[in-house]
Parts: structure tokens; sequence; C-alpha cells
């Protein structure tokens, strides 16, 4: 329905041209020949355009016929009225063998009108005037002496100054440029071709070849053009000139144009070749697969959409229906999550049956499950993208650089156990700090090495035997347990029958008896210990009552010490081990150092930063954790030294913050410690800097929603063009938070690129998208008492563009700039 490209041939003679040139058509003109040459040439339009002369009759058979056509004519062209006077006069004077450095070029003019009359007649009119003005010291009639027909732009505008036609500068181009413009006035004449439109038609008497010819023209014309004057190199269309209808064949190269057949989609190329127009041998083809139509279903309505495989956009109204059709869209396309769909499940599922609506990709059938591979985005999704960095850097795994996750773990790893570490040494510190009498160690250590001149001496803790009742009872409650599931086993039956044999109720017996064999010994050495045990008691009794009756205070004295230092010696060693351990892990601490610098990866005009943020010093985290959880923390003092005070039950006022009771507490230091290890390990994050030619860099963490919208934009659409994985792009009005000079200048450029590698659809009120990306197709969507439709077509169909114009933005506005860019009303102007 939309976009389809039409091969086009503009420039057919007929044997009318014999009238105004000397055996210009080789052969007998015959219309239905040509139709029939053109069907097989599968020429969807075409234009008889004679020279300087129309033919009438032949336009007069060619509209009874099915095929599209435009009215037009070849005129021999000059630039002034003094060029076109010399012109003739060389032509008269056959005695005058001097060269003609002045040759009129030929101009193709295409009329808007199918009045082939009323068109000749004005053009009959015109050299009248030419022969009554400009030639009449002459005396030539260019209506009896047609051979000598030539005009001027000038003529041309003012003849035609009430019809819509186009002129296509035209002639032979295939030696290039150079040749034809040796002299100021060849220039002039050059920048006239260039003047009357961006299009240039080819006329090929060669066989050289068409992309070399129009390398050679673009080239030729750069080097030549004066500065005041220059402009980028032209487009070309290609016709057959051709002069024989029995041998009617296109060059190898032909011109399709995008639309439908008429004069406004010829409009429409002229001013947008690059999107519309193609010269090829082939004709352009379109995206593999995209989505060919849809039929929608809204409250119980089915409203039918056709799409385009290059450039659809959507508008209309607040409310009419645009973000409803892109959603559902989004709905049936099984490429997208839950994420993506969530737009449509919470806005539209009550408005549209989606069960009941289908759409249909290209070769394939309807359905409401569409397998295609898409891409879509939102202006909302965009802005919750800087926000949510972790999904930011999802969207661009592509740009920002991996870090090192070996690395970043090894530390991570160091981290937690250093944490780890440090509870434990603390713990254990402080448990036996609190447990034991250290008093005057050294006087302790002083007294138990004199004689207290006891008559006996007995060392109990040699004598102790390790004998523990829980264990005992374990085993023995075990073996207990073991002997009634055996019992019970052997009495088990499958099928009324007893599963063991008597053989192997013996084995099991056996194994009974040895289960009671060892219960008896674990209960015989059980109580033997315990014996042991008591005789240990009764001995200490008696040691401690002989210490206590017979010796003096004094000697008492060297026992108590002695007797202190045999039972804390276990705690003794733990006491200095977990000391000097916690001495270790506070200077550890205060000694770290882990740093991993970011990660810089630059692409076209941006830098993407992937921010490790790992930089542990342990002064700070002294400064910042320690010092600002423990109250009273003396910052003359290390560490080591704070926790000690820490640990020290003594000092009551040195205790963590905002916890009074239990403010020592291992447990709830340990949990506030892992919580700041959990805020300095790092925390990826990731920056854009756009990098400005005149050397600054803006960060997007210092720039608005909207210029990170474009941005984001910016890099997304590109690497699409880069790496086209997908068949379709949908866009949902991200003109609300992007400024328009990114649309304008960079938005629109990327969009025209995408649209010929993969289906775009964009909801948009912005016209630059629409008309300047040059939509294919514009859907238009309504809504009327709450009932929603849509209608659509091109740019090319004038009521679709004059309606699209009053809902976009200024779009009036926008299509008339892009109009101007051809559009022979500036002519008309220059020469009124």
């Amino acid at each position: 329905m939309f976009s389809k490209w039409n091969k086009i041939d503009l420039h057919i003679h007929t044997d009318y041209s014999n009238k105004t040139k000397k055996k210009d058509y080789k052969c007998n003109f015959s219309l239905i020949t040509l139709c029939k040459k053109v069907k097989q040439e599968n020429v969807d339009m075409i234009s008889l355009t004679d020279h300087n002369i129309i033919n009438c009759k032949a336009y007069d058979e060619l509209s009874k016929l099915q095929l599209k056509y435009l009215v037009g004519v070849e005129l021999d062209t000059t630039i002034t009225n003094n060029d076109l006077t010399n012109y003739v006069t060389r032509i008269m004077d056959k005695q005058n063998n001097t060269k003609i450095n002045v040759k009129p070029f030929h101009a193709l003019i295409l009329f808007k009108s199918q009045d082939h009359n009323q068109i000749s007649a004005k053009l009959e009119s015109m050299y009248k005037q030419i022969s009554n003005s400009v030639l009449k010291n002459l005396n030539i009639n260019l209506d009896t002496n047609k051979f000598l027909r030539v005009t001027t732009i000038n003529h041309i505008i003012r003849t035609f100054r009430d019809e819509d036609f186009f002129i296509i500068a035209h002639g032979d181009k295939s030696k290039g440029l150079k040749e034809h413009c040796q002299n100021a006035n060849n220039m002039i004449e050059a920048q006239y071709e260039i003047l009357v439109g961006d299009i240039s038609a080819l006329e090929m008497k060669s066989n050289a070849n068409m992309e070399n010819v129009i390398n050679k023209y673009n080239e030729d014309f750069l080097t030549l053009i004066e500065n005041e004057f220059k402009v980028e190199p032209t487009s070309y269309v290609v016709f057959s000139d051709n002069h024989n209808c029995n041998e009617y064949k296109l060059n190898k190269f032909a011109t399709w144009i995008k639309g439908n057949t008429d004069f406004e989609t010829l409009r429409l190329s002229f001013s947008d070749p690059e999107s519309r127009i193609h010269t090829s041998d082939k004709e352009p083809s379109s995206n593999i697969a995209y989505i060919e139509a849809m039929d929608l279903s809204i409250k119980d309505k089915l409203n039918t959409i056709n799409f385009s495989p290059y450039l659809n956009v959507i508008i209309g109204g607040r409310s009419s229906g645009k973000s409803l059709l892109l959603n559902s869209l989004v709905q049936m396309i099984n490429d997208f999550n839950d994420e993506k769909k969530a737009i449509f499940k919470k806005s539209y599922s009550k408005i549209v049956n989606i069960e009941k609506s289908n759409a249909k990709l290209k070769m394939g059938n309807k359905t409401n499950n569409i397998s295609i591979s898409a891409e879509a985005f939102c202006q909302e999704e965009i802005i919750n993208l800087f926000q949510n960095n972790e999904k930011l850097g999802k969207n661009l795994s592509n740009e920002f650089s991996p870090p090192d996750e070996n690395k970043i773990k090894k530390i991570h790893d160091e981290l937690d156990s250093l944490a780890n570490d440090f509870y434990l040494y603390y713990n254990n510190y402080k448990k036996v700090n609190s447990k034991i009498d250290k008093g005057d160690i050294k006087n302790y250590i002083k007294n138990s090495t004199k004689d207290s001149k006891k008559i006996f001496n007995i060392n109990v803790l040699s004598l102790k035997k390790i004998n523990s009742k829980e264990d005992y009872d374990k085993i023995t409650s075990s073996l207990d347990k073991i002997n009634y599931d055996l019992e019970q086993l052997k009495q088990t039956k499958f099928n009324n029958l007893k599963i063991f044999s008597s053989n192997d109720i013996t084995i099991i017996d056996q194994l009974l008896k040895l289960l009671i064999t060892k219960r008896s010994q674990i209960t015989k050495t059980h109580s033997q210990n315990t014996i042991h045990d008591l005789f240990i008691d009764k001995i200490q009794i008696i040691n401690k009552e002989y210490t206590s009756n017979e010796l003096t205070n004094k000697l008492k004295e060297i026992e108590s010490s002695k007797l202190l230092l045999d039972n804390d010696l276990k705690d003794y060693k733990t006491f200095f081990k977990s000391k000097f351990e916690l001495k270790k892990i506070c200077y550890e601490i205060e000694r770290i150092e882990k740093y991993i610098p970011d990660i810089i990866k630059t692409k076209d005009k941006y830098k993407f930063v992937t921010k490790i943020n790992m930089n542990i010093k342990g002064k700070e985290i002294v400064e910042n954790f320690f010092n600002s959880k423990i109250l009273h923390y003396d910052e003359t003092l290390n560490l080591f030294r704070n926790i000690l005070n820490l640990a020290n039950p003594n000092i009551n006022e040195c205790r963590i913050k905002q916890i009074p009771i239990n403010g020592k507490d291992p447990d709830k230091l340990n949990e506030l410690f892992k919580d700041y290890i959990k805020t300095i390990k790092n925390n990826i994050t990731y920056e854009i800097l756009e990098c400005l030619e005149n050397g600054t860099e803006i960060s997007t963490e210092a720039t608005s929603q909207g210029k990170k919208a474009s941005i984001f934009l910016d890099i997304k659409l590109k690497n699409l063009l880069i790496n086209t994985d997908k068949n379709i792009l949908l866009i949902d009005q991200l003109e609300d938070n992007i400024d328009n000079k990114f649309i304008s200048e960079q938005l629109v450029t990327i969009i025209r690129k995408l649209k010929t590698k993969m289906q775009v659809i964009l909801v948009t009120h912005n016209p630059s998208l629409a008309i300047y990306g040059d939509a294919e197709n514009i859907i238009i969507a309504e809504n009327n008492n709450k009932q929603i439709s849509y209608k659509q077509g091109g740019l090319e169909n004038i009521s679709i563009r004059k309606e699209a114009c009053k809902i976009l933005d200024g779009g009036e506005i926008a299509f008339k700039n892009r109009m101007d860019k051809y559009n022979i009303n500036i002519l008309k102007g220059i020469n009124k």
C-alpha cells in the first residue's frame, strides 16, 4: 500500500521531434508499440518529451490507456536573450563556419496539469512572443521555422507562471563537467543548471559506467564552481531519451521514485532525492522482515492499519490513540520482556482486546504473537535508565568496558576476611580479658618460685583425666538404640515371611553380642574414670585443708600464687595470644590500601567510563568507622590501643555510640563494621562524557534529563546503524524530553539512515521527524467521542499531508521549508 518503488522514464521522444529537429526520430512512431515495450521494461510512469513541441495527438491516445504519465517537453534553453539571438543568428548564417561557443542546454519541463492541449497552447504562445520581441529585428518566426526554436529560463517562467512544473537540467554529461565549463559563460550555465533544481537528468550517449560519470561530474563541479556558489554534489535521475519506439529499452541504469505514480510524488522525490530517488540497475530492496499490517480491536471495533517497511509516523491529538497503537505492537512482539510490556498492561489492556487483535509480518500469517527481533524506546524508560545506573550499564554493555571481576573479588574477599578476623580476635580478647584475674602477675610469678616448706606437693593437674559424662551418655544411648533396632529387624516380615534366614539371624546375634560387650567395656571405663575423679577431688580437699591449717600466712600466699598460676595458665596463654592477634589485625586495618582505576573507552564523540569506585585506605577506615562509631575514641592513640580501651570493662565511657547497654559487645560492633565494609566495597557505576569540539567534556551526571536522553538515543541508534541485528525499531514520543536542536541536527539524520536498514515506527508531534525524516507512512490517530480510529497515507497524499501539518507542531512551516528546497515558485518570484 505504501512506499512502492516505481520505475519511471520521463524522457521519451515521439516522431513530433522531427518537426523541430531534423531527422531526430528514427522510425514511424506507434504509441501502442511504445506502451508494450514500456510494460515489458516494467516502467510505471512515463512522459513524452519532444524537442520544443508537444505531441497532443499522442497524449490524447495516452490518456485512454492504463499507463501513468506526466505531460512534458524538452526545451532548448539559453541563459539570456543575447545568447538566444546570437545562437539563432549563427544557425541562420550558413556561410559562417565559426564555431558556436554558446550552445543552448536542454531542459526537461514536466507539468502537474494533464491538460496537454492547454500546455501546448501556452508553449506555442511563448515562441510567438519570442518571435515578436527578441527575434523581431531578424524577422524570424519560430512558429513557421520550428527548427530554430530556442528559449530562456525567463520566458519559461513567465509563460508557465500559472502552472506547477519542474525544470530538470539535461545534457550529455558523459565527459564530466570540465570541458563543458572552460569559460566564464559556461560556468554561469552550470550554475543555472543547478539553480533550477537539485536534480539533473543524464543523457547517456556513450557506454561509460554511470557511477563513474556521476562521480566525475561531481568532482569536476566541486573543483570549478565558485566559492560563493558552492553547493553539495547534486543528485541525478536517468531517462532513456528514446528516439525509436521499436527499439525502446532502458539503459543499464534506471530511475525509481518512492510513493505514488503522480506529480506530487515527483515533487517530494525532487525535494528529498536521498530518500525517494534511486538510480541503479535494480529496484531497491526493503527490509527482509517487517510488520505489514495489523488489526487492532478497540472496544470491539476492528481497526486495520498498514505499515511501510521504512518510516511510519503515528500522530494525533491528546489521548487520540497514538501510544495505544505503538504499545499494542510492543505487547504482540515476543522479543520484548514484561518490563517493556508494562505500559500496555497498565494503561491500555482494558481498552484493547489483544486476543482479538493480530498483526501480519511480511510473508507471514496473522497472529497476536509476533516472532520478530525488535527494539523499543520510550521517554520514561530512558530517563529511568540514568536513575538506575545498573540498567544503564546493561543497556550499553557494548560501550562500557567490563571490570576485572577476579581482581575485584579478590579485594572483596580480603575485606571480608579482615572484618571476620577483627571480630574473632576482638571477641576472643574481650572474653578472656574479663575472665582472668590479672592482678599483680609479676608478684604471682615471684611468689610461685619460693618454697612453702610443704611436707608433700601433689601436682593435681597432671593427675586429671578427661571424663565427659555427656560423651558417655551419647555413645551408650546410641548402642542401646542399635541393639533395639536389630532385635526388631530380626522379626521383620515381607509377604508374611521373615526376610532373614536362620543363618542371617545367627550373624545378627553375633553382632548384638559384640555390641553388648563393647557397651560393658565403655561402662567399666567410665566408672573407673569417675572413681579417679573422686579420688582427685579428695586429694584437692586434703591439700587445701593442709595448706589452710598447717602453713603460715606467708607460706599460704606462696601456695596461693602457685595455685592461681596453675589454674589460669591456659587463660593467660589465650589472653596473650588474643592480644597479639588483635594488635596484628588492627595494624593490618591501619595499613590497608586497595585501588582499582576507572576504565575509560572512547567511541565516536563519547567517553564511556566504568567507575570501579575502589580506593580503600586504612586511615579512612579508622577515621570514617572506628573514630565515628566509638565514643571517646582517642585520636592520639593508635587503633589497637583504642580497641583495648573498648574491651576494658573498667573504662565504661568508652563504648559504641548510641548503644549505652552492651556498648562493648563484639556482635554489635561486628554488625556495624560489616555494614561499613559493604559501603567501601566497589559500587560499579557508569558515566558518559560527551567530548565537545572545544575540548570540554560534559558528564551525564551533570546534565538535564533531556540531554541524557539525547545522548543515550544518539549512542543506541548509531549502534543499530553499525550492527543492525533488529528488524523493527519502535519509539514513543521521545521529543518531550529532547531539545529540538538534537532532533533536527542529529536524530532526523539517524532515523533517515535507519529506515533503510530496519522498519521504524514512532509516535511524535515533532514535524522534523515526520517531514524531514520523509515518512513513507503517516498514521493519524483520532478520538471522536471516545471512539478511536486511524487513517493513513504518504506525504505525497495532499489531504493526509495537510491534516498532518495541522496536527504537528509547526508542521506547515516545516513542510514549506522542505519544499522550498525544490520549488519553481522561487524562480517565479525572481522573474516577476
